[in-house]
């Protein structure tokens, strides 16, 4: 992996450096309430629905902001949990609401 020539404490830095490298990745990882943050865009019905999110609100196409809550995967929306949905992140501009209670997926495409 290192050259012979190269000294054991050189070494030793360079695989420490490595190390904290990666894991300085894993620190810097989006939480869940920053990567909901900003315009996203589904399907109902089949009709394109926009939806955008702030850090505490969340609006639909020109409908009024409406206050919601994202802890451990779980969005709540106005203090209703008739209203929660689990939510994932599978990729970076794609996020996918599930309704516990019907079980139906709901995919969204965020909008860069």
């Amino acid at each position: 992996m290192f050259p012979k020539s190269l000294p054991n404490a050189c070494k030793y830095l360079l695989l420490i450096g490595f190390v904290g490298l990666i894991q300085s990745c894993a620190v810097f990882t989006a939480s869940e309430q920053q990567r909901i943050v900003g315009n996203w865009t589904s399907t109902v019905g089949g009709f394109p629905v926009r939806i955008s999110y702030s850090e505490s609100t969340l609006q639909i196409g020109d409908n009024g902001p409406v206050s919601y809550v994202l802890n451990d995967g779980r969005l709540t929306v106005s203090d209703d949990a008739a209203q929660s949905r689990i939510v994932s992140f599978p990729t970076r501009n794609e996020m996918i609401q599930l309704d516990p209670l019907t079980g139906t997926e709901q995919a969204f495409s965020k909008i860069e």
